[in-house]
C-alpha cells in the first residue's frame, strides 16, 4: 500500500476488498487509511467467492476513470500510474495497459523478470501468449466497463 501512496501520479483512490480474510486485513487497512487524506482509501467487503469475483466486485465499486489492479504482495515502481495513465490517455475507446513483472525476494532484491516475447503484442498473440499479468493491468474507463459486462 505504501508503494501506491508514493506514486508520482497523485490523483488516485484505493479500494481494498477483504474477501473473507482472517489475517487482520481490516485493521491493517484502517491504520493505513488513517494516514491518508479523507476518502482516499476505502475498505469494502468482498463477495467471498474467489479472486475473479472479488476483482469484478471491485470494478463495479470503482469510480469513473482508470482502474489499476494490484495483489496483496505487489510493490509498485513510483511512476507506474503515471506511465499507465499517460499511455491510456491516447486512446478514445477501450484500452488496457500492462507492465512487466519483476520477481523480488523479501528485501525487494530483484530475482527475475517476466519473460520476453518474440512476437509483437497484438490481439492474435495475446490469445495464445498470456503476455500480461492481471495484477499489472490498468484499464481506462471504457475498458473497465467492458470487464463489468
Amino acid at each position: 500500500m505504501h508503494s501506491i501512496a508514493d506514486q508520482t501520479h497523485t490523483n488516485w483512490s484505493l479500494i481494498l476488498s477483504d474477501d473473507g480474510s482472517t489475517d487482520g486485513t481490516q485493521d491493517i487497512a484502517a491504520r493505513f487509511a488513517a494516514t491518508r487524506p479523507e476518502g482516499q482509501v476505502r475498505l469494502i467487503n468482498g463477495p467471498c467467492a474467489g479472486a475473479t469475483q472479488n476483482f469484478l466486485h471491485l470494478l463495479q465499486t470503482a469510480p469513473e476513470g482508470a482502474v489499476a489492479f494490484c495483489d496483496q504482495d505487489d510493490v509498485w515502481f513510483p511512476d507506474k500510474l503515471a506511465r499507465a495513465v499517460d499511455a491510456l490517455q491516447s486512446h478514445d475507446g477501450p484500452a488496457h495497459y500492462a507492465a512487466r513483472t519483476v520477481i523480488c525476494d523479501e528485501t525487494l532484491k530483484p530475482l527475475t523478470g517476466s519473460r520476453h516475447f518474440r512476437r509483437p503484442f497484438g490481439f492474435r498473440n495475446a490469445l495464445i501468449q498470456a503476455c500480461m499479468a492481471g495484477n499489472t493491468s490498468v484499464f481506462n474507463a471504457a475498458g473497465a466497463a467492458i470487464l463489468c459486462k
